[in-house]
């Protein structure tokens, strides 16, 4: 009776431990829960981005003088900042750098032999400018991974235009009408890329270098962060 007793007290006890295991691992898994935001920060729905567009799309030629664009260019190179207005709108402001690159144009010239010679009509010219443009997007699919901006804006920009076959140089001072579609990917709450396009009708005046509109489209890459702020800087819950 007394072992009968004793082989019983034995099982009880083992199970009683095996129930403490189970319990401890369940703890476990709740510690390796995915981190959340921590107690004393606040995320804000502001993104703030590098931009890139590598090579030109589609241009024009300026319209006052026929210059055609050329490679080498690098038509933005910079950053930019979106937040919420109201919904599903959001404000949307991009800083950068661009370069152009445009080649004259040629016309064939007759020659007393009989022969022809190309001749160039209007001498070579690089761009170079500093933008700011801003605007409004129309949001499409928020808040899912997957989402879509379509919108519209203005830019102004400074730089300088210069000839360099004359070796001259003039202050550039730009306007534009701007309109891009991105489609944005979310690769975890706090970082997305997007890829789109933007197109620009510009009007250039660089003094006697240069002075007219055109019209030119870019195929652009970026990608954001949201901001995270102290709660001594943003109140939050």
């Amino acid at each position: 009776m007394r072992l009968l007793a004793l082989s019983l007290l034995l099982v009880v006890s083992t199970a009683a431990h095996a129930q403490s295991i189970t319990s401890s691992a369940a703890d476990t898994t709740s510690r390796s829960a995915k981190p959340q935001t921590p107690p004393d920060a606040v995320d804000v729905p502001v993104w703030l981005g590098f931009q890139f567009a590598p090579i030109p799309g589609v241009t024009s030629k300026l319209q006052t003088q026929e210059r055609t664009s050329v490679q080498n260019c690098t038509p933005w190179i910079g950053f930019g900042v979106t937040w919420p207005w109201y919904a599903p709108r959001q404000t949307w402001l991009d800083v950068g750098y661009q370069h152009w690159e445009f080649a004259g144009t040629f016309k064939v010239e007759p020659l007393v032999s009989g022969g022809a010679v190309r001749v160039p009509i209007v001498d070579p010219l690089d761009l170079d400018q500093f933008s700011a443009r801003a605007g409004i997007d129309q949001l499409f699919w928020q808040p899912n991974r997957v989402s879509l901006a379509v919108g519209a804006g203005l830019g102004v920009g400074t730089g300088w235009a210069t000839a360099p076959s004359v070796v001259e140089s003039n202050v550039l001072l730009s306007s534009e009408f701007v309109g891009h579609a991105l489609v944005y990917v979310k690769l975890n709450p706090r970082i997305r890329i997007g890829l789109g396009a933007t197109g620009s009708i510009a009007y250039l005046s660089g003094g006697s270098i240069v002075n007219g509109w055109w019209q030119h489209l870019e195929f652009t890459a970026r990608i954001d962060q949201s901001m995270r702020l102290p709660k001594r800087i943003v109140p939050g819950p």
